[in-house]
């Protein structure tokens, strides 16, 4: 699970770094030559893959430019670092011209630190998680037996807390800071509602999903066209923090059209007076913060009459 992080946590994935340049170094050995070069090319400023033309394919992810697997596997050993982008490019440039040298220098904690500090990281930036469920984003730490050792290492330090919700099986934990929203959790101040994308951390976990929202969602980007049931690139629809629907919205950036394809709302039971309010507020935003000029809907009942003004 790839994410942007404060420079400042730069020492602490010292033993990510560790762990897959010794993972990587048969295939740097193999290819010296042609990762010499790049070195070399790298000395003189950023580069994209999309310089380096003519050289062969490999097998990674389906055929690739080697140029292109030698760039993203310096990069994962922290031996190149993302120095911007170009649309779709990513630009990298030798990584003690990117980090502060003072962070570059600095003496990383050791192997356990990193590794406690790693797992802080992404309780905070998932709120709830699971020790299982959700390899992706235990990727860098461990298998289970491992993950919860140090979950239950970082409660009794009180940077962490357990909880169990009814209907799933073992302890979640969520930061200590979160504890007073559990023990009582403020009521909004006015109907809302949100769409969650489908990479939000709330939806790693598809079983948490399901006993927290009472409702399964699958990202159907994987399916084939046939076995899709709502939509290419439906997101969950929150209303007042629960799950009541999935909607699919796609941006037509040269005609500035934010266009509405799906919308399921499969808890009928809600308001339909002060969702549709809330529904009207988010599109609102949704749309503004795209920067589009229309919005095209479809037939859907709920989406009859609403009125957003861009």
């Amino acid at each position: 699970m790839h994410s942007i992080l404060p420079v400042e946590t730069y020492p602490v994935f010292h033993w990510v770094r560790t762990r897959l340049s010794e993972k990587h170094a048969p295939f740097f050995k193999e290819h010296e030559k042609e990762t010499a070069v790049i070195i070399k090319m790298l000395e003189d400023g950023p580069i994209s893959s999309r310089d380096i033309k003519g050289w062969k394919k490999v097998e990674w992810w389906g055929k690739t430019a080697l140029s292109r697997v030698i760039l993203e596997r310096l990069w994962s050993c922290g031996r190149v670092m993302i120095h911007h982008r170009e649309g779709a490019a990513k630009y990298y440039a030798l990584t003690e011209e990117v980090v502060p040298e003072s962070l570059y220098c600095a003496e990383p904690p050791g192997d356990e630190e990193c590794i406690k500090e790693i797992v802080k990281i992404i309780v905070r930036a998932s709120r709830i998680v699971s020790p299982s469920k959700a390899p992706e984003q235990w990727y860098a730490v461990g298998k289970t037996k491992r993950i919860r050792e140090l979950l239950e290492t970082l409660e009794k330090e009180d940077d962490v807390f357990s909880l169990t919700l009814q209907g799933h099986k073992g302890k979640l934990y969520a930061p200590v800071e979160d504890r007073k929203i559990w023990e009582d959790p403020p009521l909004p101040d006015s109907d809302y509602v949100r769409f969650l994308a489908p990479l939000d951390p709330l939806n790693w976990n598809r079983a948490l999903f399901k006993v927290i929202y009472n409702m399964e969602y699958s990202w159907e980007v994987y399916k084939k066209v046939e076995d899709r049931k709502y939509g290419y690139y439906c997101l969950p629809i929150l209303f007042n923090g629960n799950a009541v629907g999935l909607t699919e919205p796609f941006y037509r950036k040269k005609d500035k059209i934010l266009e509405i394809r799906n919308f399921h709302v499969l808890d009928t039971n809600i308001d339909k007076t002060q969702f549709k309010n809330a529904l009207e507020a988010e599109l609102q935003r949704f749309a503004a913060n795209l920067g589009a000029e229309r919005l095209e809907v479809n037939q859907s009942k709920w989406l009859k009459n609403i009125v957003v003004t861009l």
